[in-house]
């Protein structure tokens, strides 16, 4: 039950702190994730696919790799945070994206 975009900016000024969760996937030895939590502080008007830039930064995964969830549901790079609603602490959850991009 999201509300507006708009409506969401009008009632949440500034930047949000998320928070993603990686997975821990040793196998993929070239990238950084080990179950650890990356924080962000990013501005509500930004698109998912900045968080995703920033998650290539700090684990060298690339963003056509990512596959971003956000309370159940997978989002969207050309949506922005408030977009889905985020507040601070929002907790979103990186898993890789499967070849070929078939949906699960």
């Amino acid at each position: 039950n999201l509300i507006p975009e708009e409506e969401f900016l009008r009632r949440n000024k500034g930047p949000v702190a998320v928070k993603v969760q990686v997975p821990n996937m040793q196998d993929k030895s070239e990238w950084k994730l080990s179950g650890q939590v990356l924080n962000f502080t990013v501005p509500l008007t930004d698109q998912v696919s900045v968080i995703k830039v920033k998650i290539h930064e700090a684990t060298g995964m690339p963003a056509g790799k990512q596959k971003l969830q956000f309370e159940g549901i997978f989002i969207k790079d050309s949506n922005s945070l408030a977009y889905y609603n985020m507040n601070n602490g929002a907790v979103i959850h990186l898993a890789l994206k499967e070849r070929g991009g078939r949906k699960k």
